[in-house]
This record gives structure tokens, C-alpha cells and sequence, in this order.
């Protein structure tokens, strides 16, 4: 199920008008990779625009973390203070 659109996610979507989307509600969690990068968006809100292979992804992004690399930067944190 799809949640409501904010204020702002509304008006940008008020904006897109020109273009024909279409709203979709199969999706849950949305997750994109980048540059050795990992993002979700958890209660996402899509749109496919109509006639494209493009989307419109509307929600709060955030960053995962790599747990390897954190612990080796703790492990250089703490040769560092001996």
C-alpha cells in the first residue's frame, strides 16, 4: 500500500503535470547503488512516466554502511593512539 505524499513530494509532482504518470504501488523498499554506494528509500512513493523507461522515486533516501570498512577504521583509530 502506498502512502500519502507530503506537501513538497505534492508539489513537485504538481509541477511534472506536462508529463503522463502513471502512479505505482508494487514497491515497498527501493534500493540504488552508486559509485561503490548503496542508498534505500524505505515507503517509497513511484510514478513510471508514461511512453519512457523513467521513473520518479518520491521519499526519504538514506545511505547504508559498509560494516568491513568501519571496523578497519576503527582498527587505523586505535593503532593511531598507541
Amino acid at each position: 500500500m502506498s502512502r500519502s505524499l507530503t506537501d513538497s513530494e505534492q508539489k513537485f509532482i504538481d509541477k511534472l503535470s506536462n508529463f503522463k504518470l502513471k502512479k505505482t504501488t508494487d514497491y515497498s523498499n527501493i534500493s540504488l547503488s552508486a559509485k561503490k554506494q548503496k542508498f534505500f528509500v524505505h515507503d517509497p512513493v513511484l510514478y513510471e512516466i508514461e511512453d519512457t523507461s523513467g521513473i520518479v522515486i518520491l521519499g526519504e533516501i538514506r545511505q547504508t554502511f559498509n560494516i568491513n570498512m568501519l571496523k578497519k577504521l576503527y582498527e587505523e583509530q586505535m593503532k593511531l593512539r598507541k
